[in-house]
């Protein structure tokens, strides 16, 4: 498996890992996270419970082989999301039209901050190639608005780097 696939199953990976933080029972730990010390192993021991539970294969995940490299780079998309996530959710907020944070779409709001992290704290990958990876991940998880919306977000932001 080369790099742009591990990259594509860790920004699921990441995305999946921070979404399910987003359930309204989960908030608190969520919180917990992003005023943690991310060096520890509290982040590394979720990433390991979480990794067992997203490598399970099934019929609608067929490919999630989460194997050390591709947690690794997971790993770093979570730690740059949750180190920065109060500047993310300024910017992503900044973008928005006539939308708050808190009114939008779980999924899509998890998606845009995975992917604003990537655009700003990551330097490796194309802004193209990191929304149309973010575009992706909106059509097949999100709603039927949510590819053009995160789509919208993101070129705006891009486009301020």
């Amino acid at each position: 498996m080369n790099v742009p696939i591990k990259k594509t199953i860790a920004r699921e990976f990441a995305f999946k890992f921070l979404y399910h933080y987003f359930i309204k029972e989960n908030q608190n730990e969520l919180n917990n996270l992003i005023d943690s010390d991310l060096s520890s192993s509290n982040l590394d021991d979720e990433m390991q419970a979480f990794k067992a539970s997203f490598s399970e294969p099934d019929s609608e995940h067929p490919d999630n082989i989460a194997d050390d490299k591709m947690v690794f780079i997971a790993r770093i998309f979570i730690v740059n999301t949750l180190k920065n996530w109060k500047t993310l959710e300024e910017k992503i907020s900044e973008n928005l039209k006539s939308w708050t944070l808190e009114k939008l779409d779980k999924v899509d709001r998890c998606i845009l901050m995975t992917s604003a992290a990537e655009l700003h704290y990551s330097e490796e990958t194309a802004p193209e190639i990191i929304i149309d990876e973010a575009i992706k991940m909106a059509k097949k998880f999100g709603s039927k608005e949510s590819s053009a919306f995160i789509n919208g977000v993101l070129d705006a932001m891009a486009k301020k780097l």
